[in-house]
């Protein structure tokens, strides 16, 4: 289960010896399992990236060569234009010199400039694929081992799922795409792409194999491309709970849970839900139009009244007066104290056996902290304290690990909730935290590390995704800078946080918002509040119809199915069951079930994306 993400335990040699011998042989299958599984993925991963950095490129050229044409084009077409009016203007029409017509076209650029005019160079399609066969060479180099390497699944589209088996076999045989060619692969080309990719009925096989990891990658957000042994990859029915057991243990598991709009009956939360929003529409507009509402800001525009939101006014800072009557203190001072008030170094656990330990230094451990907190090597840490780099690098490794920093963390959290001033921060007596992610610069190349001319310029990084409650980091965890914030957001809230303070209000900027946290939130007795800058630039959804909304200012354009959720109810109640106590990561299922490409019944239930106005 992933009910605990403090960290897995972590195993050396000599930690694996102290174990029985069928317990520690079982621990390295499952590791090796568990990495062959991700390996897996990261795969999958390059043949997307390398793909799409192909396919981007390919756009990019077609767009530039396209806008050449068009402009030498152009200057055809003047000159052409330029040299008929000088014909039909001519006293002699029917003796024109040729020289008239070389002052306009020269000679030798009469041909070239007829065929110009009619040149299928300037088809943006074409220009793609011509791309594509310069970079011919680098594709079978970069994404033909991956293709032939990676076992992949086609759910739900024989067609697809024939020509990989097609391409895949002829690539192995290293035998030539040649006629006659299986009718599948026929039938599977689509019109538009037929003209390109078989030009005059001969096939090119580059640009079908290129076309293929297009249409694979495409499908990797459909859910229809699977691996067979994946973490990520997985189909989505293999991330929910198995459909048998859900049926024998619904009810008491639903119990056990203790959410009471999981439990209640879908067609009660609906009306409760129909009879506040609608009243809440009712109350603001009201309010609005008497002039009680001195948030909202109402322009005319074109004859048409439009609104929103006043901007916040600047304020000063409540920390500046109160820090400022504080005495400063060292920072390595306020570790001691912490460290006297919670304990929290009891939990930094040496990972060396105990034959070569040596004897616990806390002030030891205390630099290596202070060090990875300032981001600072070992050797640059000793260079400014009077501690020796071997001994502050072997402390580092030996006792500063996920498994102790974050039990370490939740200790000194805990003991500050209970402090009297800590509820001075709550906002409006509400326990309202939130999550941000902030990007970090890292020289490790490693899997999640990625490229971002906005944040890193040349470099690379990663981004830590934190949950911030009073100033305190309540969760935070490492994702790639490439990954969206809002898929995480459920997991941190319920997953990461091992602490005893439990916010019941979460805010995030608008990378934490998908299509499926506000309903995950809400089942959960939670309120998701992302703060959204431009209200009035966002879609309004309501229940009734349009009519029921006239002469309202702020209104919605969108309106809810009210039978589609009776009917996805069960479906809805199995997947936040599945994402509250199932053994995938939530982060991965609801990653997919948000992807914009993805469909299905229980998605459109939950978040009506082809919904429109009444």
């Amino acid at each position: 289960m992933w009910q605990n993400f403090s960290g897995k335990l972590y195993y050396n040699g000599p930690r694996l010896k102290q174990l029985q011998t069928h317990t520690a042989q079982l621990y390295l299958l499952c590791y090796g399992y568990t990495r062959y599984l991700w390996l897996n993925d990261l795969l999958l991963d390059a043949l997307k990236k390398r793909t799409n950095d192909y396919r981007e490129k390919a756009n990019q050229y077609a767009k530039e060569q396209a806008l050449k044409q068009l402009a030498t084009i152009q200057e055809a077409r003047q000159r052409v234009s330029d040299l008929l009016i000088a014909i039909q203007q001519h006293r002699h029409a029917k003796q024109i010199p040729r020289s008239l017509i070389y002052q306009h076209i020269p000679e030798d650029e009469l041909l070239p400039t007829a065929k110009l005019l009619v040149d299928e160079n300037f088809d943006r399609p074409l220009l793609f694929w011509k791309y594509i066969d310069q970079v011919e060479a680098s594709i079978v180099l970069n994404l033909h081992p991956l293709f032939l390497t990676i076992d992949l699944v086609i759910t739900g589209d024989d067609p697809l799922q024939a020509v990989v088996s097609y391409v895949k076999t002829a690539l192995q045989a290293n035998q030539p795409l040649a006629p006659p060619y299986p009718d599948v692969l026929l039938t599977w080309l689509k019109p538009q792409d037929r003209d390109y990719v078989m030009p005059a009925g001969n096939l090119r096989p580059n640009r079908l194999e290129f076309l293929l990891y297009k249409t694979l990658v495409y499908h990797i957000t459909t859910n229809k491309l699977t691996l067979k042994n994946s973490v990520r990859y997985k189909p989505i029915e293999a991330g929910l709970m198995p459909s048998d057991t859900w049926v024998k243990k619904k009810s008491k598991m639903l119990k056990q849970l203790g959410y009471d709009k999981l439990n209640a009956p879908i067609v009660e939360t609906i009306q409760q839900k129909k009879q506040s929003l609608t009243e809440l529409y009712h109350t603001v507009n009201r309010a609005t139009a008497e002039g009680k509402n001195d948030q909202v800001i109402i322009t005319k525009k074109q004859g048409k009244m439009q609104w929103r939101l006043r901007p916040l006014e600047a304020f000063k800072d409540p920390n500046e007066s109160l820090f400022a009557d504080f005495q400063p203190r060292s920072i390595v001072d306020v570790m001691h104290v912490v460290n006297h008030k919670t304990h929290y170094l009891r939990t930094f656990d040496s990972i060396l056996p105990r034959a070569t330990r040596g004897q616990r230094d806390e002030a030891l451990i205390m630099a290596a902290i202070l060090a990875i907190a300032l981001r600072l090597s070992s050797e640059q840490m000793a260079s400014i304290c009077d501690f020796n780099a071997s001994n502050l690098a072997t402390t580092e490794s030996a006792y500063v690990r996920i498994e102790t920093l974050l039990p370490a963390i939740d200790r000194i959290n805990d003991a500050a909730s209970r402090l009297p001033i800590y509820r001075e921060w709550y906002i409006r007596a509400i326990m309202h935290a939130s999550l941000d992610g902030l990007k970090l610069e890292t020289q490790s190349r490693h899997a999640k590390a990625r490229y971002s001319k906005k944040y890193f310029g040349t470099g690379i990084g990663v981004a830590g995704y934190n949950k911030i409650f009073n100033f305190f980091s309540l969760a935070s965890r490492l994702i790639g800078a490439n990954e969206y914030e809002g898929n995480f957001a459920f997991e941190m809230v319920h997953h990461q946080n091992q602490s005893e303070i439990h916010p019941s209000l979460i805010s995030t900027d608008k990378h934490g918002m998908n299509a499926l946290n506000f309903a995950l939130f809400d089942l959960t007795d939670m309120i998701f509040a992302p703060r959204i800058p431009k209200p009035h630039n966002e879609t309004f959804w309501g229940f009734g119809q349009s009519s029921d909304y006239d002469g309202y200012l702020i209104k919605p354009t969108k309106f809810i199915d009210e039978e589609t959720l009776p009917d996805e109810w069960d479906n809805i109640q199995r997947l936040v069951t599945s994402l509250l106590t199932g053994e995938e990561l939530p982060s991965i299922l609801i990653s997919k079930l948000a992807a914009q490409n993805y469909r299905s019944s229980t998605k459109t239930a939950i978040c009506h994306p082809n919904s429109s106005s009444k």
